[in-house]
């Protein structure tokens, strides 16, 4: 019964949050989720969000792409969609793309699933730049949000791609009419970090053509803005659990024990890409307009340009994380509208 009230609270939650941000913005955000689910457990967390914001009706989760070129990682997608109450968003896999491995997670959790008897579509799984191509295609002029949180492999690969069947126009040229900005997981730019960021230089070159070439606004997150903003590791031992199983619960228990051999707090670099792209300046502000160059060596650097057609994200100095993780908190978390567990 305790559980039942939880949920029926919950799911009026939702409603109220949908009629509010419905009121706010009119209608849903278009987005599309580029993908390298697989490896860090923050991009499981994001397409949940996605869900959730889907289910408010802040949103429309048009497609995801996938740039590891390994079946179980679309799979993954199919199943976290299925279990979301969302199955029929059509999924894309990478042809022959740099990144292959398992990563930590995904055969626990796929296999998490099969044991729990949750059965999921495994319809088709489309070439991803022929199902951007298509998506896109169909979309209205200047309305679509890509949130890239992997390397940039199926970008890169779209803007070099031909006039087909599914549109006269090139692959730039779509990207230049149907989309209204990228937010891209990306580079450093700020913060003592010497390292280079894992999503450039997984596929270097793409990631310098993406930010030499793509024709629209695009706002990156850099690694310094998912060390700030952490999902505390007692929201998902705590928050998750109003089914008997949860894939996000499974899927970070086995990235922690598997990494760490113990729990902790964890980095939320993706989860700060859709928070832009679904309520857009709420939770991070901007740096000047100027350009991005990826180096030959893979770091990142920006040059202020008033002309410039990228930004990186600021946090606030009025409330420089809390906020932020609330929101994490509460959407990460949120139960699946309609979907018994």
């Amino acid at each position: 019964m305790r559980g039942a009230l939880i949920g029926l609270l919950a799911i009026l939650g939702i409603f109220c949050g949908a009629f509010a941000a419905r009121a706010e913005s009119g209608k849903p955000v278009p987005v599309i989720f580029d993908t390298d689910i697989g490896s860090d457990v923050d991009d499981a967390f994001a397409l949940a969000m996605l869900h959730a914001l889907v289910d408010r009706r802040e949103c429309d989760l048009l497609a995801v792409t996938v740039t590891r070129s390994n079946i179980k990682s679309a799979k993954l997608v199919q199943m976290l969609n299925a279990w979301y109450g969302h199955p029929s968003i059509p999924v894309g896999l990478v042809d022959n793309g740099p990144l292959t491995g398992d990563g930590w997670y995904l055969n626990d959790t796929l296999r998490a699933a099969e044991e729990n008897g949750f059965s999921y579509p495994t319809g088709r799984i489309e070439n991803a730049v022929t199902l951007l191509r298509r998506v896109l295609a169909a979309a209205e002029d200047g309305s679509v949000t890509i949130v890239q949180v992997g390397c940039s492999t199926n970008l890169a690969r779209l803007l070099d791609w031909p006039a087909d069947d599914l549109s006269p126009l090139t692959g730039e040229e779509l990207a230049a009419k149907k989309v209204k900005v990228v937010q891209a997981v990306a580079g450093i730019f700020g913060g003592d970090y010497t390292h280079k960021e894992a999503n450039i230089v997984s596929d270097l070159p793409s990631a310098r053509k993406l930010f030499e070439r793509w024709p629209t606004p695009i706002q990156v997150s850099g690694f310094e803005i998912g060390m700030a903003v952490v999902l505390p590791f007692k929201s998902v031992t705590d928050d998750y659990n109003y089914c008997p199983w949860h894939p996000l619960k499974t899927a970070f228990e086995s990235l922690m024990t598997r990494a760490f051999g113990q729990m902790r707090d964890w980095a939320t670099f993706d989860v700060t890409s859709v928070m832009q792209a679904v309520r857009p300046d709420r939770y991070f502000t901007m740096s000047q307009p100027g350009t991005v160059t990826v180096e030959e060596d893979g770091t990142t650097r920006f040059n202020p340009d008033p002309a410039g057609r990228h930004r990186y994200f600021l946090l606030p100095e009025d409330a420089p994380k809390a906020r932020a993780e609330e929101a994490i908190i509460d959407l990460c978390s949120q139960p699946p509208l309609g979907a018994e567990r």
